[in-house]
């Protein structure tokens, strides 16, 4: 997952799986703007305010937007 997310330059992103009756997961998308309040508010994490740091800093050109991510 984070080769795509760095191959689509994506620092977030909510991504869909199907499940088959052999217990195979298919990769269906990736919802670059996906729904996450809901696990801040059952979790009480700071996920919004984590998404807003990312959002604003400043990576040099070419860095892996994947690696941001992962220190969140």
């Amino acid at each position: 997952m984070r080769r795509l997310m760095g191959t689509l330059r994506l620092r977030y992103g909510a991504l869909d799986f199907a499940v088959d009756g052999a217990d195979r997961w298919w990769f269906l998308e990736v919802n670059p703007n996906g729904q996450w309040l809901w696990i801040e508010q059952a979790t009480g994490q700071p996920i919004a305010a984590a998404v807003a740091v990312a959002l604003s800093s400043i990576r040099p050109a070419g860095a892996d937007p994947s690696a941001a991510a992962a220190t969140l």
